[in-house]
């Protein structure tokens, strides 16, 4: 049996610390955006979907307060990826996975003006291979990546096909 004092677990609070104002403690964040056709469709007024998107996460990155803060704190870790990419690197989007393009980094100036740039230069294109890319930012957050995995199975696959 193991005795705890009966406060154990409490913090003593004085009254000021009460009214003290909410800190955030950060995040870490890695945004895999569906970059594929449908993104292209133009739901409401004359955007499309992607372009409702880039506008608004380019919105969040950016929007400073009245004393010339960012709204969205550097102390977040955030990075950025899409799909659907061009896996293969045969130069055409192939719809089968997701990709990693900006490596989660704490939020300062470079890494903001880095997302910004990346989220510029997204195009709808391609299918939907949402399972795969959340797949490989599950992968990336534990520090590995689904490529290697994939090339495995593909020469198995292809091993297997011989041998039949």
């Amino acid at each position: 049996m193991v005795a705890l004092p009966v406060n154990a677990g409490r913090n003593n609070l004085g009254d000021l610390e009460i009214y003290k104002a909410a800190e955030s403690g950060g995040a870490v964040l890695t945004l895999m955006l569906d970059t594929s056709g449908s993104m292209g469709t133009v739901d409401f007024g004359t955007e499309s979907r992607l372009t409702i998107l880039k506008r608004a996460l380019t919105d969040l990155l950016s929007k400073k307060d009245a004393n010339g803060n960012y709204t969205l704190s550097s102390d977040n870790i955030i990075g950025l990826g899409q799909y659907s990419v061009d896996k293969d690197g045969n130069g055409s989007v192939d719809g089968k996975a997701g990709s990693i393009l900006v490596p989660a980094r704490k939020l300062d100036e470079a890494q903001r003006t880095k997302l910004i740039a990346t989220l510029t230069g997204f195009r709808a294109s391609g299918n939907t291979p949402a399972a795969n890319a959340y797949a490989e930012a599950g992968a990336y957050m534990m520090g590995t990546t689904t490529v290697e995995l994939e090339d495995k199975e593909e020469k198995n696959l292809q091993s297997f096909r011989s041998s039949c």
